[in-house]
Order: structure tokens, then sequence, then C-alpha cells
């Protein structure tokens, strides 16, 4: 593939755009990077810029210790609404994982906000080089040769943009029916599109062990003996090599460090160490922990919950949960 001088790109995560910039010979100041991951903790709607920003930056200040130093992908496509006016085309990269996916929602939300010519953009599809890696994912962790595979760009035509916006809705409702809806077999939207929001949602909590599916690997990758926190999220690293759906070590970290909360009646792990860094953090199971994974208690009655999935709130106080059965979400108004 060859891009013109009047194309700008936008990629997710600064690792992909890289790839892009090396590959292509594209310049930094046409690459826009997206460095957030927008299937992790709260998503709203699009409305007001800072509202946006400040919600998801105030969201990853609770994750990371480090704030970012670069602007977000809204502030990027503001500053640069002029030469976006004016581009050729804005070509979106993207992988079958469903950061991608709720990425090009965002997108064509934000493309709405500022005003700006949807039609412009087009989509340079992944997903030929995740089936020659065995599926691996996330975009920007292979070698840079095999971009060389990626698909030719196809327009946003009004089908292709019709799909991502459903996308974008399912994601930010306050309730999962959308999400729940779009992921049944027979609805007319891509098979890979449909297996990254099936894989989300697995996050909500299991009916039998009240854990979402990072939680409950987290656990399952501890033990009664201390290990470090690299070794319990490597390990889930490498049981997840493949899925459409993996987040990143910074955010495992921070759900580990839930697991052992001191201020849970009963941490399913103790935290031992910094608390801070990966090697220098210890972690074991407790009682509480082996009995929640071994289907003796569960998870939210030990505890309760307060979590976020999307635009979707869990919580006790919000009556009736909805809860993973390993097919599809569904409300119950007792857990056990």
């Amino acid at each position: 593939m060859q891009f013109g001088d009047n194309e700008f790109h936008i990629v997710l995560g600064e690792s992909m755009g890289g790839v892009v910039r090396t590959e292509f010979g594209v310049p930094p100041s046409r690459i826009m990077c997206d460095r957030d991951t927008l299937c992790c903790g709260p998503l709203a709607p699009l409305g007001d810029r800072e509202d946006w920003d400040r919600s998801r930056l105030a969201y990853w200040a609770t994750v990371e210790r480090e704030q970012p130093e670069r602007p977000t992908l809204l502030q990027q496509l503001a500053a640069a609404r002029e030469k976006l006016a004016g581009a050729q085309a804005i070509n979106l990269w993207l992988g079958p994982a469903l950061a991608e996916s709720l990425l090009t929602g965002f997108v064509l939300e934000a493309f709405g906000l500022l005003e700006l010519d949807r039609s412009r953009l087009r989509l340079i599809d992944l997903e030929p080089v995740f089936e020659a890696l065995g599926g691996r994912h996330p975009v920007g962790t292979f070698h840079t040769d095999l971009l060389k595979l990626a698909g030719t760009w196809r327009p946003m035509d009004k089908p292709m943009e019709a799909c991502y916006r459903q996308v974008w809705r399912a994601a930010t409702a306050p309730t999962p029916e959308l999400l729940i809806g779009f992921c049944r077999s027979d609805t007319p939207w891509p098979r890979s599109l449909k297996e990254g929001l099936r894989s989300w949602l697995a996050w909500y909590p299991a009916v039998k062990s009240g854990l979402g599916f990072w939680d409950e690997m987290l656990l399952n990758n501890s033990a009664a003996n201390p290990v470090t926190a690299a070794q319990t999220i490597g390990g889930c690293l490498r049981h997840a090599a493949g899925l459409a759906n993996c987040p990143g070590d910074g955010w495992l970290f921070h759900r580990l460090k839930r697991l052992a909360d001191p201020d849970l009646a009963w941490p399913l792990l103790e935290m031992i160490g910094d608390g801070e860094t990966l090697r220098h953090t210890l972690t074991r199971l407790t009682d509480a922990g082996i009995d929640v994974l071994n289907g003796d208690e569960n998870a939210i009655v030990l505890n309760g919950i307060e979590d976020r999935i999307g635009g979707v709130s869990l919580s006790l106080g919000d009556g009736e949960l909805w809860f993973y059965d390993g097919e599809t979400l569904a409300q119950r108004a007792r857990i056990a």
C-alpha cells in the first residue's frame, strides 16, 4: 500500500503508530495514536469534549500511577480539525479486537461532534495479519513485515458506519440489552465484531463464582504460596493469547489490587511488598479466595460489587444484577 502526502492515520497505541511510521514512511505529524483502551472502565455517549476526556482520564488515574503526558485522541482530532477537513483520506488501522471496534465507533462519534466529513474515513483491515499469527493480539505486537498482509482500504460506507454506530450504542448503553442483541447469531453484523463483543460478556460476573473473566483468571494464576504479581499477570496473558479482548498488564495489576483490597470484608488475595511494581509485589490466595475458586463461596456474597463495564454500572444497590451464564447475560434478583 502507498499513501498520499495529504492522508492521516488513526491507530490504537504507540506501538502500532511506530509500525505504520516505519513500514510506510508516514511522518509522525500524520499519525494520531489513541492511548486509551475503551473496553476498560466506564463509557458514556460522547457529548462535551472536556467532560469525556475528564471522565476517562480520571478512570485511568485510578489504574495507572503515571498520568499520560501526551494528548488524548479527542484532543488530537480537535487540534487537527482544519487539516482533517481538507485531508484526502483518514485511515483507520483496525484488527478484530474489541478495543479497535470501540475505537471506530468513537471516531465516528468524534467526527460528528467536530463536524468533520465521515466519508473521508477509510478502514484498513488487519485481520489477515492476525490470522497469519494464529490470532495473537493486540495490534502493534507483530513484526513490521507482516503488515504487508493487511487488506486494502475500504471506504466507510453507510452499512459499515451503521454497524460501528451500533457497536458504540451497545457499548455505552446503561443496560446491556443492545450488547446482547448485537452478539446474537441471527444478527447481520460481521462475525469478527460479534466475537469481540461476545468476549466482553464474560467480563460480567459469573453466576456461581461472582467473578468476571479476568478476576477469575487472576485468581486461577495465583497460589496459596506467594508469587510475584509479574508471574500471576504473565500467566494470564499467556493463557489469553489469541483472545479478541485482551487488556494490558497495568489494568490487570489494578484488578489484582482490587482483589487484595484490605478494606474488603473478605479479601480474596493477600498482597505483600511495595504494591506498586509487578516484580516487587507478591500475592497469595486467602482462604476466601480458595473457597471462591473451589465453588464453595461467591465473591459478591462475600464482598458485594461496585464496577463498571462500558455504560453499565454493577452494584448491589441497583437491584437486579447482570450475570454471565457461559453464553449470554441474564438478570438475577438473588445471588445465592
